[in-house]
């Protein structure tokens, strides 16, 4: 192996995203967690076993004998290193090694470790264990996964730094900068972890960059959250889902029984750095900014580092969760180097125990004194490293000093997950060698959650600082060409609304991704969820509070009454609309809306509800209520949050269909086409919702795009989880988190206690078509594909729309959950046209009556009659919207009979959501990985929208 003198880019294919385990669940048996990140072993390893295993797979004879010993017993840690001797003779430094894994990251620990140390053998001269067997699953006799290797002769350099002499120390040194130079030849562009390409294959040879494996991604509960884990092609990508797995564990801190007062302040000021982070982490590592990685072995310890007795490198361990880094993460000095510095030798005669001798009689040394003797001795060891990497790699030496703001961050989101770790970041106890296992220094002691209690508040200056600092240093001037693109908007919006024939495109500013509620916890007081997507209003709105903020709102004397009337009760749906009659007289169709609503995605859905009817109001000509007032909070007197706004005249047109003639409902379809067409020509380029941009403003007008408010987001326990939420550049973005959504509810279905077979079957049908659709996905929808979108209002149906006597529309109501969808997304029939089809009208002789005579003394019509009737109008009348549109805007018509894959595939996901199609959807995937023509998915079925 002859390097050249610059890096080697060696690209490796990409494994889909988000590589899944071969079995479809997380299998963990035998793993415990005492605290963040603290493993505890459930039961030992038998050795009884790893004999059994070695003498199969190393061929030994019964009658031979195979001595087992431990050679690092892992307490505290990932994994436990057993020596395997065959013949029973030798010393315990030769035959081979057995490592066995805790299942804190099922199979991909293991995969990856070994097709790793593969990798490195390949490409590099760094003496790598060789791989005799393994097993990346715990269904097992060992009930552990494993991995058999070769060790050869040689000691861990932590059991013999003291016997060697300094020149043996520099040499050794110079050695391990020659596999640094090696690794940084080696270079990938994105940040993962490396895996074989073909698993089965029994001498596999190609390798992939798959998902990460690092211990922020799988300590405690964070390997069953559904968040992206790579392979990631930029910073941005990889340390979002960091952040987001901070927040998961503070807001479920602050919700402990055990949690003090230290704890939640410590908590809360954690959670207030992180959308802090969040909104400076793209002019850090922009988004799209391509990231030159290469393997960063950032255990590189004594422990991991064996040499024979002349202190030359006999070979290196360590290498799970080794994964490709940014040049700026990777540069940097080995775990080895990472002591307190001494720049004096300490004296022996200082340090004398005054217990027992040496060997040769002198008195023995107290245990501290090697201690600072091995600080001083790699101290002066780090030039001597930092020389032979200037001579054999120069380029990592000029790197290492550099991006100092990017180490800054990731630092900062580092001490952010570590402030209850052992020394922050720089201990994390992860893998053998990585620190004191459950130490903490003198002034650390455990609480009652098996946390740190008194955290390094350096670290969270640091992070505050790292926050002021990027914020200072990323400034830039276009601010001032948004703010001027934000004011042509507005101006255009105070003028008569006249629309284009093309669409118009409106960029809105942008908030940082993900944006956090005012409060730092998610309040759902009032919800209760009857299944994944069953709410249940856990008590009643009082229409007496309703009556006191309508009064005070809306300056109601105590003298004059006011009437409150519920107009439709919500049971089992996100809100509950009441009418509130000033003066308590009138109809129950005048006065004013009270919209409550159950906290399902709290402050999001009222926030971007009202945002998005002032941006109607501004932009279109639909008639939208006015806003009176709101809070998008339920700690209030009603205990929900609320929206007060101005109703009008006007009756649901659900309530009043019968009554009206033919030709006002063909009027009234007409008017319907004329409000899509202004919305399609209202265009975007991101997926999201709507937020005012100066929310406490009394009267916002400034619009932003903001993270997206749909149910597939926040129904049962979708929440409280820690995925990307928009706003998303492309429909990739949006339906990743989708699937991995649903992933995570069939994983949490098959583990349930109340799971018979069938309910299993159902689960692994669909975590099997998951995996599929993830692996599609790419295809179907490219990562960097831009998408133009409009807002799609999915519940333009006769309950939200609202018409005067004569059925012109007077209202139109259901802006909640109304986001900004991709063209072929939203170019599609309304809800109010999705009824079952009929051709022909239905004969009212034939519906038996019910028994009771109408007004006139005639006998009345089964119900059935009126909804088969109503089912045969509303078909007619789609010709006449589709002619309607066709008129006024062409377009649209065209987007519509366009992008059948893509509906599909979005299909695809939304019958897994709902748990229906299996079958069908397995035979469209067969079908498009076959390469055979595509049908449609929603043929013969009810469209699920």
């Amino acid at each position: 192996m002859e390097f050249a003198p610059g890096p080697q880019v060696l690209d490796l294919p990409t494994l889909p995203q988000n590589l899944e385990t071969p079995s479809t669940m997380i299998n963990q048996d035998g793993l415990e967690w005492d605290g963040y990140p603290q493993p505890r072993w459930v039961r030992e390893p038998s050795t009884k076993v790893i004999e059994s295993l070695a003498r199969k797979h190393l061929s030994i004879p019964p009658a031979d004998r195979c001595l087992v010993v431990v050679h690092d017993d892992g307490e505290g840690f990932f994994h436990k290193l057993f020596r395997v001797i065959p013949g029973g003779g030798g010393s315990a430094d030769s035959g081979y090694f057995m490592r066995v894994a805790l299942p804190v990251d099922p199979h991909h620990q293991t995969a990856s470790e070994v097709a790793t140390m593969d990798y490195v053998r390949s490409f590099t001269t760094i003496p790598v264990p060789k791989v005799v067997a393994y097993d990346s699953s715990n269904r097992n006799a060992l009930g552990f996964e494993w991995i058999l290797m070769e060790a050869g002769p040689g000691t861990a350099l932590e059991e013999c730094w003291e016997q060697l002499p300094m020149a043996a120390k520099e040499q050794l040194v110079r050695q391990l900068a020659d596999y640094q130079a090696q690794l940084f030849a080696n270079q990938q562009h994105q940040i993962g972890n490396v895996y074989y390409t073909a698993p089965s294959s029994p001498a596999p040879s190609q390798f992939s960059l798959g998902r990460i494996v690092q211990d922020q991604f799988f300590c405690c509960d964070h390997i069953h959250l559904p968040v992206p884990r790579g392979p990631f092609r930029d910073c941005y990508g990889w340390l979002s889902p960091r952040l987001a797995l901070i927040r998961h564990d503070r807001q479920r801190s602050l919700e402990s029984a055990d949690a003090d007062d230290e704890d939640r302040k410590m908590d809360l000021s954690i959670l207030a750095l992180v959308p802090k982070l969040l909104k400076v982490l793209p002019s850090v590592f922009p988004p799209d900014q391509p990231e030159s990685t290469f393997l960063c072995h950032d255990l590189l310890s004594m422990d991991n580092i064996l040499v024979d007795k002349h202190g030359v490198v006999t070979a290196v361990l360590g290498w799970d969760c080794v994964s490709t880094l940014p040049l700026w993460r990777a540069c940097k000095m080995p775990y080895l180097f990472r002591r307190q510095p001494r720049h004096e030798e300490p004296l022996k005669a200082d340090y004398l125990d005054g217990g027992d001798d040496e060997d040769d009689g002198n008195p023995a040394a107290d245990s501290l004194y090697w201690d600072h003797q091995r600080d001083f001795e790699v101290m002066q060891l780090r030039s001597t490293y930092l020389d032979e990497m200037q001579r054999r790699c120069p380029e990592w030496v000029k790197i290492m000093p550099q991006s100092v703001l990017q180490k800054d961050f990731e630092r900062a989101v580092a001490e952010d997950a570590a402030l209850d770790e052992p020394g922050g970041p720089e201990f994390t106890p992860s893998r053998a060698g990585s620190g004191s296992p459950g130490g903490g220094g003198p002034n650390q002691k455990r609480n009652k959650r098996g946390r740190f209690s008194k955290a390094p508040r350096a670290d969270l200056m640091h992070a505050q600082r790292v926050v002021a600092k990027a914020a200072a240093a990323t400034a830039t001037p276009t601010a001032g060409a948004a703010q001027t693109r934000m004011e042509k908007m507005l101006g255009a919006a105070r003028k008569p609304m006249e629309l284009a024939h093309g669409p118009q495109n409106l960029d809105l500013a942008t908030p940082a991704q993900n944006p956090e509620t005012p409060s730092t916890t998610i309040n759902q007081d009032g919800l209760e969820w009857e299944s994944s997507a069953q709410p249940r209003w856990a008590r009643e709105p009082s229409t007496e509070v309703i009556e006191s903020l309508a009064r005070k709102h809306l300056s109601i004397p105590p003298a004059d009454r006011c009437h409150v009337v519920a107009h439709r009760d919500g049971e089992r749906f996100f809100h509950k609309l009441f009418r509130v009659i000033p003066g308590g007289g009138g109809s129950a169709d005048s006065g004013y809306f009270m919209r409550v609503a159950l906290p399902v995605d709290p402050h999001y859905q009222t926030a971007s509800e009202v945002a998005t009817m002032a941006y109607i109001r501004s932009f279109t000509t639909i008639p939208v209520p006015k806003v009176v007032a709101y809070d998008s909070s339920n700690r209030n007197a009603l205990g929900f949050e609320w929206i007060l706004m101005e109703a009008g005249p006007g009756t649901a047109l659900e309530e009043c269909w019968e009554q009206l003639p033919m030709a006002a409902k063909e009027r009234l379809v007409r008017q319907l086409a004329g409000y899509q067409v202004q919305l399609f020509s209202k265009q975007h380029h991101q997926i999201g919702n709507l937020y005012c941009a100066a929310p406490l403003s009394p009267a916002p007008s400034q619009f932003s795009l903001g993270r997206i408010v749909q149910d597939q987001f926040f129904c049962g326990d979708h929440v409280h989880l820690p995925v990307p939420r928009g706003p998303f550049q492309n429909c990739h973005g949006w339906l990743s988190p989708r699937l991995a959504l649903i992933r995570h509810d069939r994983q949490r279905s098959l583990e349930s206690a109340d799971a018979d077979d069938d309910d299993r079957e159902d689960d692994l049908s669909i975590l099997d078509l998951v995996q599929r659709l993830l692996k599609v996905l790419p295809s179907v929808f490219p990562p960097d594909q831009p998408e133009s979108t409009f807002l799609c209002h999915d519940r333009f149906s006769m309950e939200n729309i609202f018409v005067d006597d004569h059925g012109v529309v007077s209202a139109v109501l259901g802006w909640g959950c109304v986001s900004t969808l991709p063209l072929w997304r939203t170019c599609k029939m309304p809800n109010l046209f999705r009824r079952q089809p009929r051709l022909y009208p239905p004969v009212q002789a034939e519906y038996a009556h019910d028994g009771d005579d109408d007004e006139d003394g005639n006998p009345t019509v089964n119900e059935f009659y009126w909804e088969h009737q109503r089912d045969f109008e509303v078909m007619r009348l789609r010709s006449t919207y589709l002619d309607e549109m066709q008129s006024l805007c062409p377009e649209w018509i065209q987007e519509m009979h366009q992008s059948q894959l893509q509906k599909d595939f979005e299909n695809a996901v939304k019958l897994l959501d709902l748990e229906i199609g299996t079958a069908r959807t397995h035979q469209w995937l067969d079908d498009f990985e076959d390469g055979k023509p595509t049908w449609s998915l929603a043929t013969g079925r009810v469209d699920p929208y």
